[in-house]
């Protein structure tokens, strides 16, 4: 009985090393397809066809009896060249700029580690994404730009609502076990990247997919960084408001401030 119950271990001890070799071979020959497809053509139909698709809207309210101008603009938080060339002249025009997102400060360490953690097994879908569509996250967006013209800002969110720090154990552990699916299989995905770009199908599909929407309370956070962006506004007086969020807050956003009769919104053509 002890030599058949050795001999069963080595036999899965066997089958488990074979699926680990045959997962790798997989794993290392979609990504090889990947970088030489890239290489050997897809890079050569970006610089041909990659386009600025920053979501501008411009805007003005009535706040204590005077109009104000303000410049929204959705984007997708990871930028390609040509909207990060945009980004560095387009930012110099203002004088308050608005953005999503909150204080790191305000995260507690649990939020610190399980982030790091997060975005560490991210950045494998985001490789074969940012390949794909010609995004990085070494492009420059409007705030970084902003950040390095020296320019103030101020961020729209003090609340853990949507943030990962709000999210409940059952949320995290979600949210993290979609990260590491899209991980274990991220060269496969690049095909379906490499034909949404040529269909033109908008990159933001990806986020309107993720599970967290469910709990990240978008309509929320709208509300939020409104309120926010109306009280800064009562206690300044800038010549030009550039307002920087995700395109999936943009609309939502737009709808509630138009939705406050006394604002008297209109929304401009560019």
């Amino acid at each position: 009985m002890k030599f058949k119950n050795t001999r069963l271990r080595k036999i899965a001890k066997n089958i488990a090393l074979a699926s680990l070799i045959s997962y790798f071979g997989w794993y290392t020959a979609g990504s090889g397809y990947a970088i030489s497809d890239y290489h050997n053509g897809h890079k050569q139909w970006l610089e041909r066809n990659i386009k600025n698709e920053l979501d501008i809207r411009t805007a003005s309210i009535t706040i204590n009896n005077r109009v104000e101008e303000i410049v929204f603009v959705g984007e997708n938080h990871r930028y390609n060249i040509i909207e990060s060339e945009f980004a560095k002249d387009f930012v110099k025009d203002f004088d308050l700029i608005l953005s999503e997102g909150k204080a790191k400060s305000t995260a507690d360490l649990e939020e610190i580690i399980y982030s790091k953690i997060l975005w560490s097994i991210g950045k494998v879908p985001y490789y074969f994404y940012d390949l794909a569509h010609s995004r990085s996250p070494d492009n420059n967006g409007l705030l970084e730009s902003a950040i390095e013209n020296k320019q103030p800002f101020l961020l729209l969110e003090n609340e853990l609502n949507g943030h990962i720090g709000g999210f409940s154990f059952k949320q995290r552990a979600e949210l993290l076990s979609y990260f590491i699916e899209a991980a274990l299989t991220a060269p496969y995905l690049y095909p379906k990247f490499k034909e949404d770009i040529k269909q033109n199908v908008d990159p933001t599909k990806y986020l309107s997919e993720d599970p967290t929407n469910d709990y990240a309370n978008y309509k929320n956070r709208d509300y939020n960084m409104i309120n926010n962006m109306l009280k800064y506004l009562t206690y300044s007086n800038p010549k030009k408001t550039l307002v920087i969020v995700g395109k999936l807050h943009l609309d939502g956003m737009l709808e509630y401030l138009s939705s406050i009769d006394s604002l008297n919104f209109k929304e401009k053509d560019l």
